[in-house]
């Protein structure tokens, strides 16, 4: 646990820490509001099925546009 002696990155990673917790905090909200609007499981599996589409979809194309732009922006 060494890097996290270092102040800079353990700010860095409470901030990731902090990030994903809204993340997934939103993600739940999400499905709850979309069963209090429609009162039918239907509906949040179609928002579930959504957004792993929209992940499954771009992923493999996005990945490979976003490792070879990095050299860009780290060089």
């Amino acid at each position: 646990m060494r890097p996290l002696k270092r102040p800079p990155f353990l700010r860095l990673f409470l901030a990731y820490l902090v990030s994903q917790a809204g993340s997934k905090v939103h993600r739940v909200a999400l499905l709850v509001l979309v069963y209090l609007l429609a009162e039918n499981a239907l509906w949040v599996s179609l928002v579930l099925g959504a957004q792993l589409i929209g992940t499954v979809v771009f992923s493999p194309f996005l990945g490979p546009r976003a490792c070879l732009s990095s050299s860009f922006w780290f060089s």
